[in-house]
């Protein structure tokens, strides 16, 4: 294996660690486009704390609540895939 760069922690990651981390997280997007297509509930401003502001024509969504509950359960996923892993 060739390497590409070093890590955070000074470790030689190489390309098919790279790799691999790109084919799961397409997975992962796949995963979620997937969901967000079957379920069409899921939508901006669903939640309490997104804020939708509506004049006219024009619609103006602020989905606060909704990225802050994505980005806690993906931290959630990448600690379990890092313990995982190790």
């Amino acid at each position: 294996m060739r390497s590409l760069t070093h890590g955070l922690d000074g470790d030689v990651v190489s390309a098919a660690s790279i790799g691999r981390l790109l084919v799961y997280a397409g997975f992962g997007m796949v995963l979620v486009g997937s969901a967000l297509l079957a379920d069409s509930g899921l939508s901006a401003g669903g939640l309490p704390g997104d804020f939708v502001y509506s004049r006219g024509r024009a619609t103006f969504y602020l989905p606060i609540a909704t990225s802050m509950l994505i980005s806690v359960l993906l931290t959630v996923l990448f600690k379990v895939i890092v313990r995982w892993r190790r």
